[in-house]
């Protein structure tokens, strides 16, 4: 695994592309930044099409938020992981962070989740979420706004496969102009106390 000081903030610039092995993990214990552009995206992927990569972890705290901003990134082919004595359940996890999420697209876990955000607050903006194993994106206690995203599950679909576009838990989110295709069970999951506003 690769495994960075707490408190020390990584950069990605344009153009980088990360290959990472069967299970390798990519954890990061400070503020993160993947700053594409539109012909020159930051790639996180499997080294290999026949496996999957562990997960890319962002860990903040309750005192200290991660600033967490991913803009033209891509990431796919990933998995989850314990680290540290820490579970992430997703390809991408991000706890405890002020997030911003824009043109960027997560596809093709292997996990629960595309992505999966716990105790933070979330911007995820004009973004595309695919094929991810179950939900695309799952919120937990986060609260945000999710907008102008497209979530869609276009692979032929296994026996009591349940695949959610976005599922909110204990969360507080405004969710508005997203498009929802092929999902095998709900666009939305509203649950666990949770308060959205949903938007056309």
């Amino acid at each position: 695994d690769i495994i960075f000081p707490y408190n020390a903030s990584v950069t990605l610039k344009k153009g980088v592309v990360l290959l990472l092995n069967k299970n390798i993990s990519f954890f990061v214990r400070g503020g993160f930044t993947a700053e594409g552009t539109s012909t020159e995206p930051v790639k996180v992927l499997s080294h290999y099409e026949d496996s999957s990569f562990g997960s890319f972890a962002i860990l903040g705290s309750a005192n200290n938020p991660a600033k967490v901003v991913l803009n033209n990134f891509i990431i796919g082919a990933g998995s989850e992981a314990v680290i540290n004595g820490t579970y992430f359940s997703s390809q991408l996890s991000i706890h405890y962070s002020d997030t911003l999420i824009k043109d960027s697209q997560i596809m093709n876990s292997t996990s629960d989740d595309g992505i999966n955000i716990k105790f933070s607050y979330i911007q995820i903006l004009d973004s595309a979420f695919y094929n991810n194993f179950a939900d695309q994106i799952d919120l937990d206690y986060s609260n945000g706004i999710v907008s102008g995203n497209k979530f869609y599950y276009s692979k032929p679909v296994m026996e009591g496969l349940s695949t959610d576009g976005l599922d909110i838990s204990g969360s507080v989110m405004v969710i508005r102009n997203n498009i929802f295709e092929g999902m095998t069970d709900k666009g939305i999951s509203v649950g666990e106390r949770s308060n959205a506003i949903i938007l056309e």
